[in-house]
């Protein structure tokens, strides 16, 4: 078991850098699961094709909450979508500047207006159907209800950039918003072994 605090070599396969997607599920995933993987003290070489990644201590206190910070053209045309695809708001947090879009208990997606938006950044604001600022992704419970939010978001005037991709183990597909977020929908089988 990896002790709290030391610096640890995680072993990626650049076989696995195929397909872009594929690798950043299988890198990104939680600390209690870090431990099963072959991990090697910083005191060994890590040259390529090894990544360093920080251990954060078990005792560090961990956010509850996330909230992502989308800038939209209209807000009311955005709401009305993400409304057509089954999400609901809080309207504590709405006014004409922003809402704030529940996803789950603790994930919540703020959409601002532009100009609100530019108020908290000193960058110029990314045209999200011209190049790509952030990739969303969510999971669903089968390839179903994947299926469904994308003919949902389809219905209410999204593109889908990609087609479906079928893994086995995992089935993901996509949309673009109005506004050009693009947002990864996928299913995966918990008790599948995507390494074989």
């Amino acid at each position: 078991m990896a002790r709290p605090g030391r610096t640890l070599c995680l072993e990626v396969r650049r076989d696995l850098l195929a397909d872009p997607f594929d690798a950043f599920v299988r890198m990104h995933i939680g600390a209690d699961k870090m431990d099963r993987l072959w991990l090697q003290r910083r005191n060994h070489r890590c040259g390529s094709p090894r990544l360093t990644a920080s251990y954060a201590s078990r005792n560090t206190p961990m956010p509850s909450q996330i909230f992502v910070n989308l800038p939209v053209k209209d807000l009311n045309r955005s709401v009305q979508f993400f409304t057509d695809l089954g999400y609901s708001f809080n309207p504590k947090f709405t006014d004409v500047n922003a809402t704030c879009m529940i996803v789950a208990e603790n994930i919540f997606v703020m959409l601002l207006v532009e100009p609100f938006f530019q108020g908290f950044t000193k960058k110029r604001i990314s045209d999200a159907k011209a190049a790509t600022e952030v990739l969303l992704a969510l999971s669903f419970d089968s390839r179903e209800q994947v299926a469904a939010i994308v003919a949902k978001a389809v219905a209410a005037g999204a593109t889908t950039p990609i087609e479906p991709q079928d893994h086995g183990y995992m089935y993901q597909h996509g949309f673009e918003d109005l506004d050009g977020h693009q947002w990864e929908v996928f299913w995966m089988d918990p008790n599948a072994n995507p390494h074989g």
